[in-house]
């Protein structure tokens, strides 16, 4: 059965609150930072792996201007809490999240967006 996407089942949990107020389009990406495996391949064609015990990743955000949030984020200087989004059985994030760097602000004759990249130092990515 084909299934219908639905943006208003996708939720962001900061320190045990929901963010609200998202922006339009692609509103929140996750990613790891550093590859899981590496292999190498030695003269006689011998291979070697290794595992990445790096668990860092990024978060990145976007929400409108005037979303309450805003306020929140920009007074979280230095601030290490958990950051998790979930979407029906996929979850990701940690709970080690920084904010990396404050939104660049933006003003129009038009609602903008800002976004805000927060370092996770212990990114997971969890399907149920």
């Amino acid at each position: 059965m084909v299934q219908a996407y639905d943006a208003s089942t996708c939720h962001a949990v900061r320190d045990g609150k929901t963010i609200t107020g998202f922006g339009e389009g692609t509103f929140i990406t996750g990613q790891k930072s550093n590859p899981t495996m590496s292999v190498k391949t030695n003269a006689q064609g011998e291979t070697f792996w290794a595992k990445s015990n790096d668990r860092q990743g990024r978060i990145v955000i976007t929400l409108m201007q005037e979303s309450s949030w805003i306020k929140t984020l920009n007074t979280e200087n230095g601030k290490i809490a958990p950051l998790w989004v979930t979407r029906g059985n996929e979850k990701f994030g940690g709970n080690q999240a920084a904010i990396e760097k404050v939104a660049d602000i933006t003003l129009s004759n038009n609602v903008e967006a800002r976004q805000y990249t927060f370092l996770v130092g212990d990114y997971t990515v969890i399907n149920n």
